[in-house]
């Protein structure tokens, strides 16, 4: 899933206008994210994110299932305290290869 702009294109969150997701989307991605086993995301969705994920085993437990959050960086090292295995992982693996 991703939020795509009326032309297609997928905006940097920094980007001026880039707040484009409607809260029935917002809502949508909620509901997939309790519904998927795993989640792909680059480092600076990531780092949007971040203030809103619900982890296990750093939050205490969650009440439903959590998927496990792989997040594709070039560099897993700079990011490896904030890895909780099996719940949030760092790396610098290709989508194919992390799916696999």
């Amino acid at each position: 899933m991703a939020a795509i702009s009326a032309d297609g294109r997928i905006t940097r969150g920094d980007t001026p206008g880039a707040g484009f997701a409607s809260a029935e989307d917002q809502a949508l991605l909620r509901a997939a994210i309790q519904e998927a086993s795993a989640i792909v995301m680059g480092r600076a969705t990531y780092e949007v994110a971040r203030p809103h994920m619900r982890l296990r085993g750093r939050m205490g437990p969650v009440r439903r299932r959590s998927p496990v959050r792989y997040v594709l960086t070039s560099n897993p090292g700079r990011v490896a305290s904030e890895a909780i295995p099996g719940v949030l992982e760092f790396t610098s693996e290709v989508p194919a290869q992390v799916l696999a």
